[in-house]
């Protein structure tokens, strides 16, 4: 009593790794695992409309971009190197990288213990 049952509409496989982050946006998703990989999936057709390949510990976390373009962009952050990557889904292709300053530029030189 109290506790709400969720069954799966569909299941999404590709993946060789654990998925870490999940985002959507109207008829499409996006999924990063710890292979490496960013799949874009189209929730209609439930087929992976694009695959992005990553260096390792880069797909930490994704998101669509709210602002509506021609072109649907995802966004790529990982964790050492300290970029944040814009991808087109349409292009398959990187648009723009964001750099983040690390500890040591950030703080005047020497990293901050």
């Amino acid at each position: 009593e109290g506790v709400a049952s969720v069954e799966a509409a569909h299941t999404f496989t590709g993946h060789s790794l654990g998925v870490v982050s999940v985002a959507s946006v109207g008829d499409l998703a996006a999924s990063s695992a710890l292979d490496s990989v960013i799949r874009v999936w189209d929730l209609v057709t439930h087929e992976t409309k694009v695959s992005i390949e990553c260096p390792p510990s880069e797909t930490w976390a994704i998101d669509f971009s709210p602002v509506a373009t021609d072109t649907h962009l995802i966004a790529i952050a990982g964790g050492s190197s300290n970029k944040v990557k814009l991808w087109s889904v349409e292009e398959a292709k990187e648009r723009s990288v964001l750099s983040m300053p690390d500890k040591e530029s950030a703080s005047g030189g020497k990293a901050r213990q």
